[in-house]
This record gives C-alpha cells, sequence and structure tokens, in this order.
C-alpha cells in the first residue's frame, strides 16, 4: 500500500467532510464508493492518484456526498475476512455505500476531459454520467503542463452534468467556484483593404501575422472568463490536425471543415470575423459563432469597431472591447 497517497487522501476527504460537518449536514449524505479511475498510462500529466485527489476535493465541497477513498476503500474490505473478493455490489454493500463511481480522464493538449458516472439504486443497475471540461493553464519550471487544477475543474463539471445542477459550487471561493461553461474557438479573420495603391497600412501588409496576433488576443482575454473554456492555438491547431489539415490561415473565415472538426472535440463555439481597411481608419468585427452538429454554424452576436490608429496595441484594444460586448464578463484588463 502507498502510505503517502492515502494519507492524502484522507487529509483531503477529512478537510471537505469537516467542511460539511460544519453545516451538520455530514450524517445523512449518502456515501459514494469508487470503483474505476481509469487514465491514460502513457501520459505523464495525468496519474490515477491526481484524478482521485480531484474527486475528493470536488465531491467534498459538493457538500452533497462523503467520499471513500481508493486505498481505505480496499483497506476496509481486506480486514473483512472474505472467501473471495466481493464483486463492486458487495464491496458497496458492506461499507454502505449507495453510489459507485466511475472516472476516466484524458488529455488532448491543453484541454482536459472527465467523465464521471454515478451506478445507484439497490441493484446497481440505475446509471447517470457526466461530462466535463477545463484548459490547462500552467507549467511547472521545466514548462511542463500542470494539470491538477484542470482535472479538478473539469471533473467539478462532469459532477455538476451528473448532478444536472450548475449551481453546486456557485458558493463557493474563488479556487473551486466553478460553473458550467462552453468550450470556445478563436476562428479566422479575413482581411480585406480598400485603401487606394501605397495608402495602405502596415496591419494589412502582413495579414498571417497580424491575425495570428488577433486570435492569440482572444485567447488571452477569455482565458479568465467563467462561463467559457478557451481552447488556445496550439491544442486548435492539433484538432486540426487530427482531421487532415496541417496548415491552418488564421487571416481566412472558418471553414466547414474546420468546423466539423471542432465539434468532434465538443467545442460549442467560435470566435471570427473580418478586418477591413477604408479610407482613413478600420473596422473589426467579430462574431460569436455556434457550431452545429453538422458542422455549419449559426451567429449568436456581432460587434463592431473602429480602429483608428494603424497599430497592434489599438487593434488588440478594440479586440478585448468587441469581446466585452459578446461576452459581456469577460475581466477587463486581459488585453497584453
Amino acid at each position: 500500500m502507498n502510505t503517502n497517497r492515502l494519507a492524502i487522501l484522507l487529509v483531503l476527504t477529512l478537510i471537505v467532510q469537516g467542511a460539511v460537518d460544519a453545516r451538520g449536514q455530514n450524517n445523512t449524505l449518502p456515501i459514494i464508493m469508487p470503483a474505476t479511475i481509469n487514465v491514460d498510462s502513457a501520459d505523464p500529466t495525468l496519474s490515477v492518484e491526481k484524478v482521485e485527489a480531484g474527486l475528493v476535493l470536488a465531491i467534498g465541497a459538493s457538500r452533497m456526498f462523503r467520499y471513500i477513498p481508493t486505498q481505505l476503500r480496499d483497506s476496509l474490505l481486506l480486514s473483512d475476512s472474505l472467501g473471495q473478493p466481493p464483486t463492486v455490489a458487495d464491496a458497496a454493500s458492506r461499507l454502505n455505500a449507495s453510489i459507485v463511481c466511475f472516472v476516466q480522464v484524458r488529455r488532448f493538449m491543453n484541454l482536459i476531459r472527465s467523465e464521471v458516472t454515478f451506478v445507484e439504486d439497490r441493484d446497481f443497475t440505475k446509471s447517470r454520467s457526466g461530462v466535463g471540461l477545463a484548459s490547462i493553464r500552467y507549467a511547472d519550471g521545466k514548462n511542463a503542463p500542470v494539470a491538477d487544477p484542470a482535472i479538478l475543474a473539469s471533473i467539478q463539471r462532469a459532477l455538476m452534468n451528473v448532478l444536472q445542477d450548475g449551481s453546486v459550487y456557485s458558493d463557493l471561493d474563488s479556487g473551486l467556484n466553478v460553473r458550467p461553461a462552453s468550450v470556445i474557438v478563436p476562428g479566422g479573420i479575413k482581411f480585406t483593404s480598400y485603401a487606394a495603391e501605397g495608402s495602405q497600412w502596415e496591419l494589412f501588409k502582413a495579414p498571417p501575422v497580424v491575425s495570428y496576433d488577433i486570435v492569440q488576443t482572444v485567447v488571452h482575454a477569455l482565458q479568465d472568463h467563467q462561463d467559457v473554456i478557451v481552447v488556445d492555438v496550439e491544442t486548435r491547431d492539433s484538432m486540426y490536425a487530427t482531421g487532415g489539415l496541417y496548415l491552418i490561415e488564421n487571416n481566412k473565415p472558418l471553414a466547414n471543415t474546420e468546423l466539423r472538426i471542432l465539434r468532434l472535440f465538443e467545442v460549442d463555439l467560435a470566435i471570427s470575423g473580418s478586418f477591413k481597411q477604408l479610407m482613413n481608419k478600420a473596422v473589426l468585427e467579430l462574431q460569436l459563432l455556434a457550431i452545429q452538429e453538422d458542422g455549419s454554424y449559426r451567429t449568436l452576436k456581432a460587434s463592431l469597431k473602429d480602429v483608428d490608429n494603424d497599430t497592434t496595441s489599438d487593434l488588440r484594444g478594440m479586440v478585448v472591447e468587441a469581446l466585452e460586448e459578446l461576452l459581456p464578463t469577460v475581466p477587463p484588463g486581459n488585453e497584453e
């Protein structure tokens, strides 16, 4: 037995259940017993230990259940003189658990996907499942991704879907205050110049470079937004590569092929638009698109912004202002 792992899980369990006890609810809460926790063993950013630590916190923070850590479960069952290993249902019965939990966590680049399934009722035949996603935002000193916060957030969202209740964590502090969110990607921005020859702005002389700056600004501006999970450019381009698209032009509108690939990755929304130079100014239009199951899209909202100066900083500022109109709770000051 890995005693360090068990000790950590027990401490986490005591912390979160202590918060429940303080509310006087702990004694009557249903007990959850883990059945299997499945991760990609070849992925160095994931481990059963990390996922179970996230599961302990997510279940405890919900204040709706008690959780039996895996190794505590095994210890209790081994201490019982059994002629043969118990079935999952037998184990749950002996531990007085009314819910058996199955968890699967996978990573695609910087996107974490968790699926949680509750099997319950007296015969353990009734089940309900939920999926949650979150973006990896942090890296260690060697620039390796640190997935732990995203694992926790994705499990929280999966649990909210299982429970069909988006307010489970709404009154908690910022670290655990997670709510349902749509997955959004930055899409292409079409460049057009109507300026006379010789008066074209510098911003329109290198559309691939400037459009890349725009999509990066979109990612940075949305990364703290509570209602969306923004997909970074590296992860987005890797999604396209799985569908056979290897040359992505950020200065071209989203194509149906791109939209179909994004939908396969459970992406709900996209930001796309256009950037046009007129006589003495430019106009930026950003659109919020809902991606349909068939790879088409529906425009939910649009924002037009005048760009008066031929500078990257002015363009970035207008991108952020447009996003604030499309998704009003974008925290200000994230345009850098």
